[in-house]
């Protein structure tokens, strides 16, 4: 994605895979910066991860092989695997003295990306973390007829999970892409629609799907967290929940793993198969005697036996990071903070405020009888736990999470 921003005239196609469009909610997932994931540049004491990676190249064939590679390794002395702990969008990085998230974020250089002549072909898996975004937002961004995506199961780049469980070989569908755009084929590649992507546990048959764009149509449905219970009844009466601080989560551009010691709100069984497709929002209104809290939303399907199965269909916010705003780009609508060390604004201890923000993207068939278990996790960035957090439910500060619920196929 970087590479295209440069718009080299060699350049007519790429098929990112599970790439970035904007960089920073992948890496800190709304503000939680994890710097043992975003890791440390060598410039401040940390491995040099590559020195390391240079011990295992090898020389090219021919008398001057050996002077090439001693060259080409003595000219990464510089060079960085990180540019260091970044929690800010403007924070500055000592690597290089410059505002990271800019200098890296392909959206930022969208204009490049929008001017017709390259194909692009975004793919990404469901059972994967923050670098799902990409995908999703580079298709709402790119000009149409240029852009395509597929979305499968599996973990991070699992298209060998796709092909073996869902019948999905993406170099097929490569191929194909690269025909028409480097030897002309007359394919049908790009007459097709321009979003194809697996639900899990769809009916036989319809578990490939396509649409135009991303998010398909659907139902936005609100459901209300109460006692414990998540209902479509928005309560009537104001209620609260307390919940404690765990362990802080751990967050990596692939996988999000939450502590234990978390509150969770579940539906009633399920009167018929419930097709979520889309991108949960979560309002959540919280307080805490904390400075800050890091918010972890997650959603399961928990079946008549008890077990429950999660795809990463998870979201999360650093509350101190909560101020909204507008995003330089098409972003489906879906709340944006714009996350700027000006924005920082610490809890003051009992006051109620709301934390607003999207899940990952997600496309899961809940079967009849089923559950759908909504599960908050909650940790003291500063401290790691020791405090606790109140959750509101109903009157003017009713906590609830909207699904884009698509409508049952005939």
């Amino acid at each position: 994605m970087q590479a295209a921003t440069t718009r080299p005239p060699s350049l007519k196609a790429i098929v990112p895979q599970s790439a970035e469009f904007d960089p920073y909610p992948v890496w800190v997932l709304g503000g939680m910066s994890a710097k043992t994931n975003v890791g440390t540049p060598t410039a401040e004491g940390g491995t040099d991860q590559v020195a390391q990676r240079d011990k295992s190249a090898v020389a090219v064939d021919g008398p001057d092989g050996a002077r090439e590679l001693a060259e080409a390794i003595a000219s990464h002395a510089g060079n960085f695997d990180s540019p260091g702990q970044l929690p800010y969008r403007d924070s500055v990085s000592a690597a290089v003295g410059l505002p990271w998230w800019s200098v890296a974020n392909p959206s930022a250089h969208l204009a490049a990306l929008k001017r017709p002549g390259m194909g692009v072909m975004v793919t990404a898996n469901w059972d994967e973390a923050g670098t799902r975004h990409g995908a999703f937002t580079t298709l709402r961004n790119l000009t149409p007829g240029y852009v395509k995506m597929i979305v499968g199961p599996g973990a991070h780049c699992g298209w060998n999970v796709a092909l073996r469980e869902a019948g999905m070989d993406i170099d097929i569908e490569q191929l194909r892409f690269f025909d028409y755009w480097l030897k002309g084929v007359k394919n049908g590649v790009m007459e097709e629609d321009p979003v194809t992507y697996f639900t899990y546990n769809a009916p036989e048959g319809r578990a490939w799907q396509t649409a135009k764009t991303w998010p398909p149509k659907s139902r936005q449905t609100d459901y209300f967290l109460a006692a414990r219970v998540l209902s479509t009844d928005k309560p009537s009466n104001p209620g609260t929940l307390a919940a404690p601080m765990v362990a802080p989560v751990r967050i990596s551009s692939i996988s999000v793993t939450t502590g234990v010691g978390s509150v969770s709100y579940e539906t009633a069984p399920l009167q018929s198969e419930t097709q979520v497709t889309g991108d949960p929002v979560i309002s959540l209104w919280i307080s805490t005697a904390a400075a800050d809290a890091d918010v972890i939303a997650k959603l399961d399907d928990v079946a008549q036996d008890g077990t429950a199965k999660s795809y990463q269909m998870l979201g999360g916010l650093r509350a101190s990071v909560r101020k909204l705003g507008t995003a330089p780009y098409d972003n489906r609508g879906l709340p944006w903070h714009p996350a700027r060390q000006t924005d920082v604004a610490p809890l003051k201890a009992g006051e109620t405020v709301e934390l607003s923000f999207a899940l990952l993207p997600m496309s899961y068939v809940f079967k009849a009888g089923h559950r759908i278990r909504l599960t908050l996790s909650f940790s003291d960035p500063a401290s790691g736990a020791a405090q606790t957090v109140t959750v509101h439910e109903g009157g003017r500060s009713a906590s609830r999470i909207r699904l884009p619920i698509v409508a049952k196929q005939p």
